[in-house]
């Protein structure tokens, strides 16, 4: 019996695994910022200047997309918005 399950046990590569996770953080990560710097970011509102329509500690969420997306990390419009 002990023969067969050593028969259909894999050896596992644990370098593999890891390399695989860290690639898909990476991604993960990448797309976040993409994503965050085209389309939508979440703010907090910090003071009381929006009263009385924001309140201080509101969260709000902005579409960037609207005022025409910019070139990731740059202050470049891809085009401007409608």
């Amino acid at each position: 019996m002990a023969r067969r399950y050593e028969y259909y046990k894999k050896k596992v590569n644990k370098r593999k695994i890891v390399n695989d996770i860290i690639f898909i953080y990476i991604i993960a990560v990448l797309l976040v910022l993409v994503f965050n710097s085209l389309f939508i970011q979440a703010y907090k509102i910090p003071s009381d200047s929006m009263e009385p329509t924001l309140h201080e500690n509101n969260r709000i969420l902005v579409n960037k997309f609207i005022y025409g997306p910019k070139i990731p990390f740059t202050d470049t419009k891809i085009f401007d918005g409608g």
